[in-house]
């Protein structure tokens, strides 16, 4: 703020004038990177991400809510009608959804896409900095560390973990939930409420860590003695919130658990060797591998804070948050007997390394009180910190985004080829239904080799439907490559006429000699009152928020 007012020769500008500059400077810069050249180096997971989104595109293109089951935009090793929405929330998904609605090229949209997603993670970043300062200089070093950190960035773009980096994004707001409960602001519980409701319509697994998260911090306020009624009181009204902005998203999971079996996500714990550790720091390495790193500035930072923390016996605010931090950070490595747990719910987790969204919560937060409550503190080293964590990320970031043009499993995409590369790359099969008597997977495996690719052409997909043309020169049963689930209706229409399928996971019918067309469609499996009512909530508890901020 001190800088960008000197830029502008010391005239009177509204503060909120050069807030709202500086969040556009910085999601712009943070951007600019993974755009490089006019190409984006796209993940593995990346593909499965960008598929489900142009799913959720195509339908509202189509005048309609996304459906449970993916149709027009499915893994090319899955198989249409995989229930990815049900199961992957996409709500907050939307930031991407609307800039491709609207931008003819979808290269342009999906970075537009990733400035919204950064200018969201620096705008709550910088609620969270301002509980513990309210000078701009302590405030705007938090939001740069928060943003620029290599972790930060590796989700963003070497792993493209979408729903990932929108719980980092919307973290710093759970954590500023309960600091005002704990003081029993009227703002707090719908601040918490807002924070995990959005988390829930993110990413399953951010739902699970935020989750500990608020576990572990109220058992300490019970600890200390921080527990009252009022306190109990506003925590119900944050979880009220959470599941009116959550409950679309929370409502199609269960009915996907409940009704039928699927393919989940793999279960396992891989913790980070510190050697592996240490040499991707040194290196600066941002690639896509399972001991990422939140970046050498960072981390010589947390050496040094506990250092100074270590040499001085008088009780500060910042140490407490560091030792959170450094705890977490021993957590992760392999010093531990991890292995002795990969048949707990621990392996829901799968990389250790997620824990380091834990981590720079609390390392930011540290160093934010750490300079601000001291007296020797000069702008020049606020200065040099932060350019050092943006310089480490933003060059990192450039450099993994060169290095894996057209090397698998990263894919080169671009305008030209962006729907060729979602309709031909390879990505994960999870949510494929499982066949409740063998337990095996349907649409994969030993279940394709029923389908025959000489008697059927797919010739056309919506959102919510797949149609195909089978010739047969006799008459016989054919298996098509589209699945169904349990619990849930289709239509099975056989040149218009409803037919009934012999399987219950994929399409199996008898035909006769001769051409016919076959459209596979879902039917009821659009929630429109609940998603209505999850949209209602998310505004109404916005505008709550910017009024009760006032007092």
């Amino acid at each position: 703020m001190f800088y960008l007012e000197k830029i502008f020769h010391g005239k009177k500008i509204d503060k909120r004038v050069l807030n709202g500059l500086l969040i556009i400077l910085l999601a712009g810069i943070s951007v600019i990177p993974a755009f490089a050249g006019h190409f984006y180096s796209l993940s593995f997971d990346g593909i499965f991400h960008l598929d489900r989104l142009a799913n959720v595109t195509q339908s509202f293109k189509e005048g309609k809510i996304p459906s449970l089951f993916n149709f027009a935009y499915a893994p090319v090793n899955s198989q249409p009608g995989v229930a990815i929405n049900a199961m992957y929330p996409w709500v907050s998904g939307l930031i991407f959804v609307v800039p491709a609605l609207v931008v003819k090229n979808q290269l342009i949209a999906l970075a537009i896409g990733f400035f919204f997603m950064n200018a969201l993670t620096i705008i709550n970043a910088k609620a969270l900095m301002s509980f513990f300062t309210k000078r701009d200089l302590y405030i705007w070093l938090g939001v740069i560390v928060y943003q620029f950190n290599n972790f930060h960035f590796v989700d963003l773009y070497s792993r493209t973990a979408i729903g990932e980096a929108f719980g980092y994004a919307w973290m710093p707001l759970v954590l500023l939930g309960l600091l005002k409960i704990k003081e029993h602001s009227k703002v707090g519980p719908w601040i918490l409420g807002f924070a995990v409701g959005m988390i829930i319509n993110s990413h399953v697994l951010s739902i699970v860590f935020a989750v500990i998260f608020i576990g572990l911090f109220e058992l300490l306020q019970i600890i200390k003695r921080n527990f009252d009624l009022t306190h109990v009181k506003n925590l119900l009204i944050a979880v009220l919130v959470a599941i009116l902005i959550g409950g679309y998203t929370l409502y199609n999971i269960a009915m996907l658990y409940l009704n039928a079996k699927f393919l989940e996500p793999g279960h396992f714990l891989v913790s980070i060797d510190p050697v592996q550790f240490f040499d991707a720091l040194i290196q600066n390495d941002m690639s896509e591998k399972p001991y990422w790193t939140y970046g050498l500035p960072l981390v010589l930072v947390q050496l040094v804070l506990t250092v100074i923390a270590w040499n001085t016996d008088k009780f500060s605010e910042w140490k407490s948050w560091l030792v959170g931090a450094n705890i977490v950070t021993l957590l992760m490595f392999s010093w531990l007997p991890w292995d002795k747990l990969q048949s707990t719910p621990l392996t829901l987790l799968q990389f250790l390394a997620r824990l380091q969204v834990i981590i720079v919560l609390l390392l930011t937060v540290a160093i934010v009180i750490y300079f601000a409550r001291s007296k020797q503190n000069k702008q020049y080293k606020i200065l040099i910190l932060e350019l050092f964590v943006c310089l480490f990320s933003l060059v990192g970031t450039y450099q993994m985004h060169r290095a894996y043009v057209q090397t698998p499993p990263h894919y080169n995409l671009t305008s030209k080829n962006y729907y060729h590369t979602l309709n031909t790359a390879m990505t994960a099969i999870d949510y494929l239904p499982v066949d409740k008597a063998t337990g095996k997977p349907m649409g994969v495996g030993d279940s394709v080799k029923t389908f025959s690719t000489d008697n059927y052409k797919e010739i056309k997909r919506t959102s919510d439907s797949v149609e195909y043309l089978i010739t047969t020169s006799k008459s016989q049963t054919v298996t098509l490559p589209a699945v169904m689930y349990d619990g849930f209706k289709y239509d099975i229409l056989l040149d218009g006429k409803n037919v009934n399928s012999q399987m219950t996971n994929l399409v199996k019918i008898n035909v006769s000699e001769g051409k016919h067309t076959l459209v596979l469609k879902t039917v009821d499996s659009r929630n429109y009152a609940l998603f209505y009512l999850s949209m209602l909530s998310i505004i109404i508890t916005t505008l709550v928020m910017l009024k009760l901020k006032r007092y």
